[in-house]
């Protein structure tokens, strides 16, 4: 009973493809022995791997990792799952989104491990055939990615389980060893996929973005030198597939502008959508709880903290862009940047949710170009993202005029504390703060003032995190059905 029910929980959910696929052979028929017969048939294998990106393994939950847990946002009362990010007291028992992004990341990826090993069988056009691998290989990095960056050692399973008791054999594998994975993944994705795509495709996974995702993970490693070569060749990319910023920062995020030129990976939503689940949940989960200010009341799930809003300087457009508060007497702050104030029922907002975007790539080659001693020449890069904030190039980083406290940079150590500030308000609420604090070994210091400076408690004492809150727990039911292979991270 024990493997069996680790087996479903890991893998076996995934077996099919999206729900109205298994229905298309009898119930006695095992889905995987009788489905993969055509390239259509493999289209519609791909689109279940993409399917899971709208579930807990991805932009759904990312914002309890990245911005609950951080100085950028907090819980409102009466969500406990919310606050146990927010508190550091997470429960690997009880804390709903640790088991949710655990299965559904083993969903995607087990949907993408049968996909991989069926279609070598199939003929049909090896172009095709190419790109679906190529995106194939993209999702299962991104959900392996997810997992490590959360858990550490998680399980590598890069094969069909098709037994109860061959699953039971996987344990936790060290980080490094996943982190080797995905940028091979990644790695073997760029040369199979387009650097754009036709209109009635937009969505799909690049070669841009998978350059983009692997120097991101690159740089989560601290491989600058490695992941700088990747961002340049975004930077320098013509044509078609050319990115660029818009020069309005909130049409980066506008309900009815998705795949825009600054957009290399989004989760794709679908606008007036008749099922629930299709349409974009931020609207409704980030939104102001009152109906005054939007009219689909929202969960403020992600709610701005003071701190994120003090730290916008004077004349930057993103603060008031990003962050907004209520008109009733409460004056609460919610992230503004994604909602899509004309929808009224949850289905409708079609709005994207950005995985990856250009300014990241910018702020990323001018981290790489810092970290290699070359301050000087990663100026010009945050610059273009400071220009647009700021509508123009009066706040512009400059290594001259010492008298400029807010623009001088004195060296490499100010531009690394500086590329981290702009990071956090050009990237505010996607997810990101949590990881960059913790990549650059800022996590501690960071929180623990945050929490000593604004007196945040809990039980009557202020907040302090250490070295084991750099991860998250395991959930605690995948401990309880393999409990020799799977152990609990330190301090859960």
């Amino acid at each position: 009973m024990k493997s069996y029910k680790f087996y479903t929980t890991l893998l076996l959910l995934l077996a099919g493809c999206k729900e109205n696929i298994i229905d298309l052979v009898p119930v006695s028929t095992p889905t995987t022995e009788t489905f993969y017969k055509t390239s259509d048939d493999m289209i519609n294998a791909l689109n279940g791997v993409y399917y899971i990106l709208r579930t807990n393994a991805a932009a759904s939950t990312e914002f309890f990792y990245g911005d609950i847990a951080t100085d950028d946002a907090r819980a409102v009362p009466g969500y406990p799952d919310h606050a146990d990010f927010d508190n550091f007291t997470l429960n690997p028992t009880a804390t709903a989104p640790i088991n949710g992004r655990w299965n559904d990341a083993y969903k995607g990826i087990s949907r993408a491990n049968i996909l991989l090993e069926k279609i070598e069988a199939i003929s049909m056009d090896n172009n095709l055939k190419n790109r679906i691998i190529g995106e194939t290989k993209f999702l299962r990095a991104y959900y392996y990615f997810n997992l490590v960056k959360v858990y550490g050692d998680v399980p590598l399973i890069l094969k069909e389980l098709k037994t109860p008791d061959e699953a039971y054999t996987y344990g936790r594998e060290p980080a490094s060893n996943i982190y080797a994975q995905v940028e091979k993944d990644f790695n073997d994705a760029i040369p199979l996929l387009p650097a754009s795509y036709p209109a009635a495709e937009l969505g799909r996974a690049t070669s841009g973005a998978a350059k983009g995702m692997l120097a991101r993970v690159l740089m989560y490693e601290k491989k600058f030198s490695q992941a700088a070569p990747l961002l340049n060749s975004i930077i320098s990319e013509q044509g078609e597939a050319k990115y660029q910023l818009l020069p309005n920062y909130a049409d980066v995020f506008r309900y009815d502008n998705g795949n825009n030129k600054e957009i290399l990976f989004a989760v794709q939503y679908t606008p007036n959508a008749v099922v629930s689940g299709q349409g974009s949940p931020p609207t409704s989960t980030f939104g102001p709880i009152t109906g005054a200010d939007v009219p689909l009341f929202g969960s403020n799930a992600n709610q701005p903290t003071l701190d994120i809003y003090n730290a916008f300087e004077k004349g930057d457009l993103r603060r008031d862009i990003s962050i907004a508060f209520t008109t009733d007497a409460n004056k609460m702050t919610y992230v503004n940047k994604f909602i899509n104030k004309s929808v009224l029922l949850r289905a409708e907002d079609g709005t994207d949710y950005p995985v990856l975007r250009y300014a990241d790539i910018l702020l990323m080659y001018a981290e790489c170009l810092n970290e290699a001693g070359t301050p000087a020449l990663a100026l010009p890069y945050i610059n273009q993202v400071r220009e647009r904030a700021f509508g123009n190039n009066a706040h512009n980083l400059q290594s001259t005029d010492q008298t400029a406290t807010s623009t001088y940079v004195s060296g490499q150590a100010d531009l690394r504390e500086k590329i981290l500030k702009e990071r956090r308000l050009e990237l505010c609420f996607e997810g990101l703060r949590f990881f960059d604090l913790l990549r650059t070994d800022h996590l501690e210091s960071v929180l623990n003032n945050y929490f000593t400076k604004n007196q945040v408690t809990l039980n009557g004492a202020i907040i302090q995190i250490g070295a084991n809150n750099k991860l998250f727990p395991i959930p605690q039911a995948q401990i309880d059905v393999n409990p020799s292979k799977i152990k609990q991270n330190p301090g859960y």
